[in-house]
């Protein structure tokens, strides 16, 4: 698996989804996506505020950032 740093990690039916922190000051953190059956990357995000954890409803992705305290949803549809 193609992430460094991970801090987070959630896991759907069809998605294991992965929070990365960057190494670079100042430049956003990453949210990757990989499909559960196959293990290979789906999907990469850059997400400016950080992740710090993540959970799963049944169709959202609910981002909870390190900077700003703020939350993000992701429409999983």
């Amino acid at each position: 698996l193609a992430v460094r740093k991970p801090n987070s990690l959630a896991v759907s039916g069809r998605s294991i989804w992965v929070g990365s922190r960057t190494e670079v000051p100042g430049q956003p953190d990453e949210l990757v996506r990989f499909d559960r059956r196959s293990g290979t990357e789906a999907q990469r995000f850059p997400v400016p505020l950080g992740v710090f954890t993540l959970t799963l409803t049944s169709d959202e992705l609910w981002i909870g950032h390190r900077r700003g305290g703020r939350v993000s949803r992701l429409p999983l549809a």
